[in-house]
Protein backbone atom coordinates (compact mmCIF):
# COMPACT_ATOMS: atom_id res chain seq x y z
CA UNK A 1 0.00 0.00 0.00
CA UNK A 2 1.52 3.40 -0.94
CA UNK A 3 0.31 6.88 0.21
CA UNK A 4 0.15 9.86 -2.08
CA UNK A 5 -0.04 13.44 -0.22
CA UNK A 6 -1.94 15.42 -2.33
CA UNK A 7 -5.07 18.13 -3.03
CA UNK A 8 -5.76 16.26 -6.28
CA UNK A 9 -7.98 18.58 -8.10
CA UNK A 10 -9.74 20.61 -5.24
CA UNK A 11 -8.58 23.65 -4.24
CA UNK A 12 -5.96 23.96 -1.57
CA UNK A 13 -7.86 23.59 1.40
CA UNK A 14 -7.96 19.59 0.41
CA UNK A 15 -5.12 18.56 0.43
CA UNK A 16 -5.04 15.74 2.25
CA UNK A 17 -3.74 11.36 1.39
CA UNK A 18 -4.73 9.33 -1.31
CA UNK A 19 -4.23 5.14 -0.55
CA UNK A 20 -2.68 3.37 -3.71
CA UNK A 21 -2.71 -0.48 -3.94
CA UNK A 22 0.12 -2.27 -5.50
CA UNK A 23 -1.68 -2.53 -8.81
CA UNK A 24 -1.37 0.83 -8.89
CA UNK A 25 -5.17 1.19 -8.14
CA UNK A 26 -7.26 2.79 -5.31
CA UNK A 27 -8.06 0.55 -2.48
CA UNK A 28 -11.54 -1.58 -3.50
CA UNK A 29 -14.42 -0.54 -1.11
CA UNK A 30 -14.14 -3.41 0.99
CA UNK A 31 -10.57 -2.35 1.84
CA UNK A 32 -11.49 1.15 1.94
CA UNK A 33 -14.00 -0.07 4.72
CA UNK A 34 -11.36 -1.86 6.61
CA UNK A 35 -9.12 0.90 6.62
CA UNK A 36 -11.68 3.11 8.00
CA UNK A 37 -12.92 0.55 10.63
CA UNK A 38 -9.19 0.69 12.17
CA UNK A 39 -8.30 4.40 12.17
CA UNK A 40 -11.83 5.15 14.15
CA UNK A 41 -10.92 2.31 16.12
CA UNK A 42 -7.90 2.52 17.55
CA UNK A 43 -7.03 4.19 20.48
CA UNK A 44 -3.43 4.78 20.46
CA UNK A 45 -2.89 8.46 20.66
CA UNK A 46 -0.31 10.16 17.75
CA UNK A 47 2.44 11.91 19.71
CA UNK A 48 2.32 15.54 18.96
CA UNK A 49 5.77 15.83 18.10
CA UNK A 50 5.72 14.02 15.07
CA UNK A 51 2.70 16.28 13.96
CA UNK A 52 4.89 19.28 14.65
CA UNK A 53 8.37 19.24 14.70
CA UNK A 54 10.85 21.27 13.08
CA UNK A 55 11.92 19.84 9.85
CA UNK A 56 15.04 20.96 7.75
CA UNK A 57 17.37 19.51 5.15
CA UNK A 58 19.06 19.46 1.68
CA UNK A 59 15.27 19.49 0.11
CA UNK A 60 12.72 20.07 2.49
CA UNK A 61 11.47 22.83 4.96
CA UNK A 62 8.30 23.01 7.17
CA UNK A 63 7.05 26.61 7.55
CA UNK A 64 5.36 26.90 10.96
CA UNK A 65 2.93 23.46 11.34
CA UNK A 66 1.18 23.81 8.17
CA UNK A 67 2.96 23.86 5.06
CA UNK A 68 5.77 22.44 3.33
CA UNK A 69 8.42 23.74 1.38
CA UNK A 70 10.57 22.03 -0.88
CA UNK A 71 14.04 23.67 -1.71
CA UNK A 72 15.56 21.78 -4.52
CA UNK A 73 13.48 20.35 -7.27
CA UNK A 74 17.20 18.56 -8.41
CA UNK A 75 16.01 15.63 -6.62
CA UNK A 76 13.28 15.16 -9.31
CA UNK A 77 15.70 14.98 -11.92
CA UNK A 78 18.96 13.11 -10.17
CA UNK A 79 20.24 10.21 -11.18
CA UNK A 80 18.66 8.02 -8.87
CA UNK A 81 15.19 9.06 -9.40
CA UNK A 82 15.68 8.66 -12.91
CA UNK A 83 17.02 5.71 -13.03
CA UNK A 84 14.39 3.75 -10.30
CA UNK A 85 11.38 5.47 -10.88
CA UNK A 86 11.08 7.77 -13.84
CA UNK A 87 12.72 5.38 -16.76
CA UNK A 88 10.88 2.65 -16.34
CA UNK A 89 7.83 4.83 -16.00
CA UNK A 90 7.63 5.97 -18.84
CA UNK A 91 9.09 3.25 -21.00
CA UNK A 92 5.90 1.48 -19.78
CA UNK A 93 3.84 4.51 -21.35
CA UNK A 94 6.01 4.46 -24.40
CA UNK A 95 5.04 0.63 -24.77
CA UNK A 96 1.28 2.23 -25.38
CA UNK A 97 2.49 3.67 -28.90
CA UNK A 98 -0.28 2.22 -31.45
CA UNK A 99 1.43 3.70 -34.27
CA UNK A 100 5.26 4.31 -33.69
CA UNK A 101 5.53 4.78 -37.53
CA UNK A 102 3.11 7.81 -36.86
CA UNK A 103 5.11 9.53 -34.08
CA UNK A 104 8.15 9.25 -35.84
CA UNK A 105 7.16 11.06 -38.82
CA UNK A 106 4.70 13.65 -37.44
CA UNK A 107 5.58 14.14 -33.28
CA UNK A 108 8.24 17.13 -34.75
CA UNK A 109 5.24 18.77 -36.37
CA UNK A 110 3.34 19.41 -33.24
CA UNK A 111 3.03 22.19 -31.13
CA UNK A 112 1.66 21.89 -27.69
CA UNK A 113 1.28 24.23 -24.81
CA UNK A 114 1.48 22.99 -21.17
CA UNK A 115 0.31 23.96 -17.75
CA UNK A 116 1.36 21.82 -14.71
CA UNK A 117 -1.29 23.92 -12.33
CA UNK A 118 1.25 24.33 -9.64
CA UNK A 119 1.49 20.42 -9.62
CA UNK A 120 3.62 17.59 -9.92
CA UNK A 121 3.55 17.12 -13.63
CA UNK A 122 6.60 19.24 -15.08
CA UNK A 123 9.31 17.05 -14.80
CA UNK A 124 7.67 13.48 -16.15
CA UNK A 125 6.00 15.35 -18.84
CA UNK A 126 9.07 17.20 -20.34
CA UNK A 127 10.86 14.04 -20.53
CA UNK A 128 7.55 12.76 -21.76
CA UNK A 129 7.83 15.14 -24.51
CA UNK A 130 11.75 14.57 -25.07
CA UNK A 131 11.28 10.43 -25.38
CA UNK A 132 8.08 11.36 -28.50
CA UNK A 133 10.26 13.54 -30.00
CA UNK A 134 7.87 16.73 -29.33
CA UNK A 135 10.21 19.84 -29.33
CA UNK A 136 7.62 22.52 -30.23
CA UNK A 137 6.10 22.91 -26.62
CA UNK A 138 5.34 25.78 -24.65
CA UNK A 139 5.07 25.32 -20.86
CA UNK A 140 3.15 28.45 -18.88
CA UNK A 141 6.44 28.87 -16.97
CA UNK A 142 4.24 30.39 -13.71
CA UNK A 143 2.44 27.08 -12.95
CA UNK A 144 5.72 24.80 -13.97
CA UNK A 145 7.02 24.35 -10.09
CA UNK A 146 4.48 22.80 -7.58
CA UNK A 147 3.35 25.30 -4.58
CA UNK A 148 0.35 23.95 -2.42
CA UNK A 149 -0.64 27.36 -2.75
CA UNK A 150 -1.81 27.57 -6.38
CA UNK A 151 -0.98 31.16 -6.47
CA UNK A 152 -2.99 32.21 -9.68
CA UNK A 153 -6.15 30.41 -7.99
CA UNK A 154 -8.47 32.42 -6.10
CA UNK A 155 -8.70 30.15 -2.62
CA UNK A 156 -11.57 28.31 -3.68
CA UNK A 157 -10.99 27.87 -7.04
CA UNK A 158 -10.81 24.30 -7.96
CA UNK A 159 -8.38 22.82 -10.17
CA UNK A 160 -10.55 20.59 -12.08
CA UNK A 161 -8.98 19.77 -16.03
CA UNK A 162 -12.92 19.88 -16.90
CA UNK A 163 -13.76 23.12 -15.31
CA UNK A 164 -14.27 26.16 -17.74
CA UNK A 165 -12.82 28.50 -14.71
CA UNK A 166 -9.47 26.30 -14.44
CA UNK A 167 -9.52 26.56 -18.12
CA UNK A 168 -9.75 29.85 -18.38
CA UNK A 169 -6.42 30.49 -16.19
CA UNK A 170 -4.72 28.60 -18.01
CA UNK A 171 -4.94 30.37 -21.72
CA UNK A 172 -5.21 33.97 -19.41
CA UNK A 173 -1.61 32.71 -18.20
CA UNK A 174 -0.31 31.40 -21.48
CA UNK A 175 -1.45 34.58 -23.35
CA UNK A 176 0.35 36.68 -20.83
CA UNK A 177 3.36 34.80 -21.14
CA UNK A 178 3.56 34.72 -24.58
CA UNK A 179 0.78 36.03 -26.83
CA UNK A 180 -2.54 35.46 -28.56
CA UNK A 181 -0.77 35.30 -31.99
CA UNK A 182 1.18 32.28 -30.03
CA UNK A 183 -1.83 30.69 -28.81
CA UNK A 184 -2.87 30.54 -32.41
CA UNK A 185 -0.13 28.21 -33.88
CA UNK A 186 -1.00 25.78 -30.81
CA UNK A 187 -2.71 22.68 -31.64
CA UNK A 188 -3.91 21.97 -28.76
CA UNK A 189 -2.72 24.14 -25.13
CA UNK A 190 -2.90 20.89 -22.26
CA UNK A 191 -2.82 20.74 -18.72
CA UNK A 192 -2.67 18.06 -15.60
CA UNK A 193 -4.56 18.58 -12.40
CA UNK A 194 -2.02 18.86 -9.51
CA UNK A 195 -1.45 15.24 -9.32
CA UNK A 196 -1.62 14.77 -12.82
CA UNK A 197 -3.86 12.17 -12.83
CA UNK A 198 -6.27 13.60 -15.03
CA UNK A 199 -5.84 15.69 -18.29
CA UNK A 200 -7.59 18.49 -20.03
CA UNK A 201 -6.91 19.56 -23.64
CA UNK A 202 -7.96 23.11 -24.70
CA UNK A 203 -8.15 23.92 -28.87
CA UNK A 204 -8.64 27.11 -30.97
CA UNK A 205 -11.92 27.12 -32.46
CA UNK A 206 -12.39 27.54 -36.51
CA UNK A 207 -13.19 31.32 -37.33
CA UNK A 208 -16.58 29.52 -38.33
CA UNK A 209 -17.55 28.06 -35.40
CA UNK A 210 -16.62 31.05 -33.23
CA UNK A 211 -20.09 32.63 -32.92
CA UNK A 212 -21.19 29.41 -30.79
CA UNK A 213 -18.24 28.75 -28.63
CA UNK A 214 -15.41 31.62 -28.93
CA UNK A 215 -12.04 31.77 -29.62
CA UNK A 216 -10.72 28.74 -27.41
CA UNK A 217 -13.28 25.71 -26.64
CA UNK A 218 -11.95 23.35 -23.52
CA UNK A 219 -12.67 19.97 -24.73
CA UNK A 220 -15.16 18.07 -22.60
CA UNK A 221 -13.94 14.93 -21.54
CA UNK A 222 -16.34 12.69 -23.28
CA UNK A 223 -15.13 14.34 -26.74
CA UNK A 224 -11.48 13.68 -25.74
CA UNK A 225 -12.35 10.29 -24.85
CA UNK A 226 -14.51 9.53 -27.89
CA UNK A 227 -11.17 10.90 -29.76
CA UNK A 228 -9.23 8.42 -27.84
CA UNK A 229 -11.52 4.85 -28.31
CA UNK A 230 -11.79 5.94 -31.32
CA UNK A 231 -8.30 5.83 -32.72
CA UNK A 232 -7.51 3.36 -30.64
CA UNK A 233 -10.07 0.90 -31.93
CA UNK A 234 -9.35 1.88 -35.70
CA UNK A 235 -5.81 1.26 -35.43
CA UNK A 236 -6.05 -2.23 -33.33
CA UNK A 237 -8.91 -3.04 -36.19
CA UNK A 238 -6.31 -2.54 -39.31
CA UNK A 239 -3.40 -4.71 -37.63
CA UNK A 240 -4.29 -8.29 -37.69
CA UNK A 241 -1.58 -9.22 -35.46
CA UNK A 242 -1.77 -7.00 -32.42
CA UNK A 243 -2.26 -9.11 -29.47
CA UNK A 244 -5.93 -6.79 -29.09
CA UNK A 245 -6.85 -7.90 -32.32
CA UNK A 246 -9.54 -10.52 -30.85
CA UNK A 247 -12.29 -7.34 -30.83
CA UNK A 248 -14.22 -10.28 -28.97
CA UNK A 249 -11.94 -10.31 -25.99
CA UNK A 250 -11.90 -6.29 -25.85
CA UNK A 251 -14.16 -4.28 -23.25
CA UNK A 252 -14.23 -1.20 -22.17
CA UNK A 253 -15.21 0.35 -18.49
CA UNK A 254 -16.84 4.27 -17.89
CA UNK A 255 -18.74 5.57 -14.88
CA UNK A 256 -22.72 6.12 -15.86
CA UNK A 257 -22.26 9.40 -16.25
CA UNK A 258 -20.14 9.31 -19.08
CA UNK A 259 -21.14 9.83 -22.12
CA UNK A 260 -23.39 7.03 -24.97
CA UNK A 261 -20.55 8.26 -27.34
CA UNK A 262 -18.20 5.67 -25.94
CA UNK A 263 -21.12 3.14 -25.95
CA UNK A 264 -21.92 3.59 -29.96
CA UNK A 265 -18.32 3.80 -30.66
CA UNK A 266 -17.98 0.40 -28.65
CA UNK A 267 -21.30 -1.02 -30.77
CA UNK A 268 -19.87 -0.23 -34.22
CA UNK A 269 -16.63 -2.00 -33.27
CA UNK A 270 -18.27 -4.86 -31.83
CA UNK A 271 -16.79 -4.68 -28.24
CA UNK A 272 -18.04 -4.87 -24.87
CA UNK A 273 -18.92 -1.59 -23.07
CA UNK A 274 -19.99 -1.49 -19.18
CA UNK A 275 -21.24 1.25 -16.93
CA UNK A 276 -19.86 1.78 -13.57
CA UNK A 277 -20.29 3.93 -10.72
CA UNK A 278 -18.27 7.38 -10.18
CA UNK A 279 -14.69 6.40 -9.31
CA UNK A 280 -12.11 4.36 -10.39
CA UNK A 281 -12.16 2.24 -7.63
CA UNK A 282 -15.42 1.08 -8.80
CA UNK A 283 -14.60 1.13 -12.45
CA UNK A 284 -11.04 -0.89 -11.40
CA UNK A 285 -13.25 -3.92 -9.74
CA UNK A 286 -15.45 -4.56 -13.14
CA UNK A 287 -11.88 -4.90 -15.00
CA UNK A 288 -10.72 -7.39 -12.16
CA UNK A 289 -13.59 -9.55 -12.54
CA UNK A 290 -13.11 -9.51 -15.98
CA UNK A 291 -9.61 -10.25 -16.13
CA UNK A 292 -10.89 -13.88 -14.78
CA UNK A 293 -12.88 -14.07 -18.35
CA UNK A 294 -9.84 -13.42 -20.41
CA UNK A 295 -11.22 -10.11 -21.47
CA UNK A 296 -8.87 -7.53 -22.12
CA UNK A 297 -9.47 -3.34 -20.78
CA UNK A 298 -8.79 -1.17 -23.42
CA UNK A 299 -9.80 1.62 -21.73
CA UNK A 300 -11.17 3.00 -18.71
CA UNK A 301 -12.98 6.54 -18.61
CA UNK A 302 -14.40 8.80 -16.45
CA UNK A 303 -16.44 12.52 -17.26
CA UNK A 304 -14.35 14.13 -14.86
CA UNK A 305 -11.24 13.90 -17.00
CA UNK A 306 -9.89 10.65 -15.91
CA UNK A 307 -8.37 8.06 -18.04
CA UNK A 308 -7.06 4.33 -18.02
CA UNK A 309 -5.90 1.44 -20.32
CA UNK A 310 -5.00 -1.79 -18.24
CA UNK A 311 -5.27 -4.21 -20.56
CA UNK A 312 -5.05 -7.78 -18.86
CA UNK A 313 -2.64 -8.01 -15.86
CA UNK A 314 -3.02 -12.09 -15.71
CA UNK A 315 -1.03 -12.10 -18.73
CA UNK A 316 2.24 -10.53 -19.98
CA UNK A 317 1.82 -10.33 -23.89
CA UNK A 318 -1.87 -8.55 -22.99
CA UNK A 319 -1.02 -6.03 -19.45
CA UNK A 320 -0.75 -2.05 -20.47
CA UNK A 321 -0.79 -0.16 -17.37
CA UNK A 322 -1.61 0.47 -14.00
CA UNK A 323 -5.37 0.11 -13.13
CA UNK A 324 -5.86 3.52 -12.51
CA UNK A 325 -6.54 7.08 -14.30
CA UNK A 326 -2.65 8.28 -15.31
CA UNK A 327 -2.92 12.14 -16.62
CA UNK A 328 0.46 11.25 -18.46
CA UNK A 329 -0.83 8.27 -20.46
CA UNK A 330 -3.71 10.63 -21.65
CA UNK A 331 -1.12 12.87 -22.84
CA UNK A 332 0.76 10.02 -24.78
CA UNK A 333 -2.60 9.20 -26.55
CA UNK A 334 -3.10 13.33 -27.17
CA UNK A 335 0.13 13.43 -28.49
CA UNK A 336 -0.52 10.19 -31.09
CA UNK A 337 -4.24 11.93 -32.00
CA UNK A 338 -2.65 15.35 -33.67
CA UNK A 339 0.04 12.98 -35.10
CA UNK A 340 -2.48 11.37 -36.82
CA UNK A 341 -4.52 14.76 -37.17
CA UNK A 342 -1.19 16.04 -38.67
CA UNK A 343 -1.18 13.18 -41.31
CA UNK A 344 -4.98 13.65 -42.42
CA UNK A 345 -4.33 17.56 -42.56
CA UNK A 346 -7.33 17.60 -39.81
CA UNK A 347 -7.50 19.88 -36.65
CA UNK A 348 -8.96 17.86 -33.63
CA UNK A 349 -12.30 19.76 -33.94
CA UNK A 350 -12.58 18.77 -37.57
CA UNK A 351 -11.22 14.72 -36.40
CA UNK A 352 -14.18 14.90 -34.01
CA UNK A 353 -16.56 16.03 -36.83
CA UNK A 354 -16.30 13.22 -38.59
CA UNK A 355 -16.88 11.39 -35.48
CA UNK A 356 -20.08 12.92 -35.10
CA UNK A 357 -20.73 12.62 -38.75
CA UNK A 358 -20.51 8.57 -38.87
CA UNK A 359 -24.33 7.25 -38.96
CA UNK A 360 -23.38 4.57 -36.42
CA UNK A 361 -22.10 7.45 -33.80
CA UNK A 362 -23.46 10.18 -34.27
CA UNK A 363 -23.12 13.18 -32.25
CA UNK A 364 -24.46 13.43 -28.50
CA UNK A 365 -24.77 16.85 -26.93
CA UNK A 366 -23.77 16.70 -23.12
CA UNK A 367 -22.97 19.24 -19.99
CA UNK A 368 -22.32 19.46 -16.47
CA UNK A 369 -23.52 22.21 -14.33
CA UNK A 370 -22.04 22.69 -10.78
CA UNK A 371 -24.26 23.75 -7.77
CA UNK A 372 -22.90 26.22 -6.26
CA UNK A 373 -22.00 27.55 -9.20
CA UNK A 374 -18.45 28.57 -7.62
CA UNK A 375 -16.98 27.32 -4.26
CA UNK A 376 -18.62 24.49 -2.07
CA UNK A 377 -21.44 24.03 0.05
CA UNK A 378 -19.37 25.34 3.10
CA UNK A 379 -20.58 25.05 6.96
CA UNK A 380 -23.68 23.51 8.35
CA UNK A 381 -25.81 26.26 7.50
CA UNK A 382 -24.69 25.56 3.54
CA UNK A 383 -24.59 21.60 3.91
CA UNK A 384 -27.93 21.10 5.23
CA UNK A 385 -29.24 23.13 2.34
CA UNK A 386 -27.42 20.74 -0.08
CA UNK A 387 -29.26 17.86 1.57
CA UNK A 388 -32.37 19.63 1.49
CA UNK A 389 -31.96 19.94 -2.62
CA UNK A 390 -30.91 16.44 -2.70
CA UNK A 391 -34.10 15.50 -0.70
CA UNK A 392 -36.87 17.67 -3.06
CA UNK A 393 -35.12 15.81 -6.26
CA UNK A 394 -35.76 12.36 -4.35
CA UNK A 395 -39.69 14.22 -3.56
CA UNK A 396 -39.53 15.07 -7.40
CA UNK A 397 -38.50 11.08 -8.19
CA UNK A 398 -41.29 9.84 -6.48
CA UNK A 399 -43.56 12.37 -7.94
CA UNK A 400 -42.55 11.21 -11.01
CA UNK A 401 -43.21 7.84 -10.51
CA UNK A 402 -46.75 8.30 -9.82
CA UNK A 403 -47.54 10.92 -13.18
CA UNK A 404 -45.39 7.88 -15.25
CA UNK A 405 -48.06 5.18 -13.32
CA UNK A 406 -51.27 7.41 -14.09
CA UNK A 407 -49.75 8.19 -17.90
CA UNK A 408 -49.79 11.91 -17.02
CA UNK A 409 -45.69 12.37 -17.03
CA UNK A 410 -44.21 15.41 -16.17
CA UNK A 411 -42.85 17.94 -18.52
CA UNK A 412 -39.08 19.41 -18.90
CA UNK A 413 -38.40 21.88 -21.40
CA UNK A 414 -41.38 20.35 -23.59
CA UNK A 415 -40.34 16.64 -23.15
CA UNK A 416 -42.06 13.80 -21.16
CA UNK A 417 -40.15 12.55 -18.49
CA UNK A 418 -40.63 9.02 -19.54
CA UNK A 419 -38.52 6.91 -16.70
CA UNK A 420 -36.68 7.82 -13.59
CA UNK A 421 -34.59 5.66 -11.92
CA UNK A 422 -32.76 6.05 -8.06
CA UNK A 423 -28.79 5.03 -7.54
CA UNK A 424 -28.11 4.28 -3.78
CA UNK A 425 -25.66 2.29 -2.60
CA UNK A 426 -26.74 2.26 0.93
CA UNK A 427 -23.25 3.68 2.33
CA UNK A 428 -24.62 7.07 3.35
CA UNK A 429 -28.00 6.03 4.64
CA UNK A 430 -27.25 6.24 8.63
CA UNK A 431 -25.71 9.59 7.42
CA UNK A 432 -28.49 10.93 5.61
CA UNK A 433 -31.91 8.94 5.10
CA UNK A 434 -32.43 5.10 4.04
CA UNK A 435 -32.06 4.62 0.41
CA UNK A 436 -30.18 8.05 -0.33
CA UNK A 437 -29.10 8.28 -3.79
CA UNK A 438 -25.61 9.03 -3.18
CA UNK A 439 -24.87 7.69 -6.60
CA UNK A 440 -27.59 10.10 -8.09
CA UNK A 441 -30.80 10.20 -9.42
CA UNK A 442 -31.45 9.80 -13.18
CA UNK A 443 -34.62 11.20 -15.62
CA UNK A 444 -35.12 9.70 -19.28
CA UNK A 445 -36.30 12.20 -21.73
CA UNK A 446 -38.66 9.99 -23.47
CA UNK A 447 -35.74 7.84 -24.72
CA UNK A 448 -33.45 5.40 -22.72
CA UNK A 449 -30.57 7.75 -24.57
CA UNK A 450 -31.71 11.38 -23.08
CA UNK A 451 -31.94 12.03 -19.84
CA UNK A 452 -30.67 14.20 -17.05
CA UNK A 453 -28.66 13.11 -13.86
CA UNK A 454 -28.28 14.48 -10.56
CA UNK A 455 -25.90 13.66 -7.37
CA UNK A 456 -23.29 14.69 -5.36
CA UNK A 457 -19.66 14.75 -5.83
CA UNK A 458 -17.69 12.06 -4.55
CA UNK A 459 -14.40 14.62 -3.83
CA UNK A 460 -16.09 17.51 -2.89
CA UNK A 461 -19.39 19.16 -1.08
CA UNK A 462 -21.22 19.95 -4.34
CA UNK A 463 -24.33 18.76 -6.69
CA UNK A 464 -23.68 17.68 -10.10
CA UNK A 465 -26.08 18.03 -12.58
CA UNK A 466 -25.56 16.20 -16.36
CA UNK A 467 -27.30 16.94 -18.98
CA UNK A 468 -27.17 13.80 -22.38
CA UNK A 469 -29.54 14.58 -25.34
CA UNK A 470 -28.57 12.77 -29.07
CA UNK A 471 -28.96 15.07 -31.76
CA UNK A 472 -30.43 13.06 -34.56
CA UNK A 473 -30.11 13.99 -38.26
CA UNK A 474 -26.55 15.77 -38.35
CA UNK A 475 -25.30 16.15 -41.69
CA UNK A 476 -21.74 17.88 -43.03
CA UNK A 477 -24.24 20.95 -44.09
CA UNK A 478 -25.94 21.43 -41.08
CA UNK A 479 -23.50 20.45 -38.20
CA UNK A 480 -22.52 23.97 -37.06
CA UNK A 481 -26.98 24.68 -36.90
CA UNK A 482 -26.60 21.77 -34.91
CA UNK A 483 -23.93 22.35 -32.79
CA UNK A 484 -25.55 25.74 -32.05
CA UNK A 485 -29.31 24.49 -31.74
CA UNK A 486 -27.72 22.04 -28.95
CA UNK A 487 -26.07 24.63 -27.02
CA UNK A 488 -29.33 26.81 -26.75
CA UNK A 489 -31.00 23.15 -26.11
CA UNK A 490 -28.46 22.13 -23.00
CA UNK A 491 -28.67 26.05 -21.62
CA UNK A 492 -32.68 25.89 -21.70
CA UNK A 493 -32.38 22.27 -19.50
CA UNK A 494 -29.99 23.64 -17.13
CA UNK A 495 -31.62 26.58 -16.41
CA UNK A 496 -34.98 25.12 -15.83
CA UNK A 497 -33.30 22.55 -13.46
CA UNK A 498 -31.71 25.38 -11.86
CA UNK A 499 -34.71 27.56 -11.02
Amino acid sequence: MGIEITASHNDKRYSGYKLITKSGSPPTSKIREEISHEIFNNNEKIPYDLLSFNYNDKFFTFVSNNFLTINDFSLASSKNYDANLMKPYLEQICDIIFDKDLIKKFSSEIVIGYSALHGTGYVPVSQLFQKLNVHNVKYVSKMILPDPLFPLFDSKQILDPSDFQTAGVVVKAFNDQYNEYEFEKLDALCYTDPDADRLGVIIKVPKNEQFIFGQWKLLKANDVWALFLWYILEHVSKHSKSPYANFEQLFIVKSFVTSDLLLNICNKYKIECIDGKVGFSDLAEIVRNKWKENKINIGMFEESCGFGISGNHENDSTKLHILEKDGFLSLSLLIQILCYAKSKNLSLQELLNNIYLDDEIGYFATSRKELPEQGIFEGVREELHQEKILKNVENLYLKTNEKIKTNNPLMICGLPISKVEKFSTGRYDSKFWKGFPDEGIRFFLDSKINHITIRSSGTEPKLRIFVQYKISDITEKNILEKKNMQKILLNNYLMKLKN
